[in-house]
């Protein structure tokens, strides 16, 4: 882990910052056993003694500090300050270190890696050497190592964004290993440029054939990394096929961290019903015959037939496809006029 007082990483760039950090570390220590030690301060020499107490604690506040920031998924802490401090009192006395950072994640350089006109950083030239070989190898998942997986996701390299895309949703219910290396994707666009992962998740979520369980993952990812983005929700995505435009009602019900008048006059073209006037029935009609005639049935999406006369299927599914007990047009449109309202009264205000 990259560990540096300054508040950057020459030749490096920083994707991600964290909540600073801080760790203390006391130890403590008897006078009169130190009494050689101060009577070599005393005439100007050095206290090996000290030197070494003063030492360890330092290290293991700098261990301490980043562990935490291991635990945030950070790969490096910028802006360290380290404060030390002595108290004594009743023939004891104890040091004391104090350490602070931020914790963040470093990727790759803003000028594509180079640290100026005429050099490449050798660990960039080993990184990409070592995502050719992934690369090329064509493995699945389950055969890759977590360590190759980890390289993955930390190295900030967009061409592993399809073989991300392609397994973030792999499920095997029996396979601890794989299951983990799965749990480790989604953190994948957190270490790509911002506008390189609203570009590739958005692409992703416009397509017709995004399974439902991987349009959820990258929901969260767009929530997770502020991605939000109403204008494509409406512009795009709610104007395409059946499954984007329910990935646009499930991004409508995400909230912002900051909402601009641009945003109030977007939520506005959805406003009274217009969302749930998106949606009609997308089911296919059976008819089955029995011994007590011919049934009217609809195919869920689970398979399942149902009875015409019923709305929803036992799987939960409703004829538009929406889980009736999870996010539907109806209840996002609820929101969508409570936020208008709102927005309406502070943006007047504010203006």
């Amino acid at each position: 882990m990259i560990v540096t007082t300054t508040n950057n990483v020459e030749g490096k760039k920083i994707i991600k910052y964290f909540d600073p950090i801080s760790q203390t570390i006391v130890l403590g220590s008897n006078i009169l056993s130190d009494f050689a030690a101060s009577f070599t301060d005393f005439f100007g020499g050095r206290s090996s003694g000290y030197e070494d107490k003063l030492s360890k604690i330092y290290d293991e506040a700098i261990l301490a500090i980043k562990n935490k920031a291991e635990r945030k998924k950070a790969n490096g802490l910028v802006g360290l300050k380290i404060d030390v401090s002595e108290i004594s009192g009743k023939g004891t006395q104890m040091f004391m270190i104090t350490a602070v950072a931020t914790p963040v994640f470093i990727g790759m350089s803003d000028d594509n890696n180079r640290v100026n006109d005429d050099t490449i950083d050798n660990d960039v030239v080993n990184a990409k050497l070592r995502a050719n070989d992934i690369l090329n190898s064509k493995q699945s998942l389950y055969k890759l190592t977590k360590s190759d997986i980890q390289f993955m996701v930390q190295s900030g390299f967009v061409e592993f964004s399809q073989f991300v895309l392609d397994h973030i949703d792999d499920v095997d219910q029996g396979d601890e290993v794989l299951r983990t290396k799965i749990n480790m994707l989604p953190s994948y666009f957190e270490n790509i440029p911002l506008s390189t992962a609203k570009e590739i998740v958005y692409s992703e979520l416009a397509k017709e054939e995004s399974r439902r369980t991987q349009r959820r993952i990258l929901f969260k990812v767009l929530r997770d990394l502020d991605l939000v983005d109403y204008n494509i929700a409406i512009g795009k995505l709610l104007k395409s096929g059946k499954y984007p435009k329910m990935s646009a009602v499930f991004i409508l019900m995400e909230d912002k961290l900051w909402y601009s008048k641009d945003d109030l006059n977007i939520l506005k073209k959805m406003s009274g019903d217009k969302l749930v006037e998106q949606f009609a029935e997308d089911v296919e009609y059976i008819a089955e015959k029995s011994l007590l005639g011919t049934k009217e049935l609809w195919v869920c999406e689970c398979t399942n037939k149902v009875k015409k006369s019923e709305s929803v299927c036992s799987c939960g599914l409703d004829k538009r496809g929406f889980y009736v007990n999870d996010v539907t047009p109806e209840k996002v449109q609820e929101m969508i006029n409570q936020k208008i309202i709102v927005l309406q009264d502070l943006i007047n205000v504010s203006s």
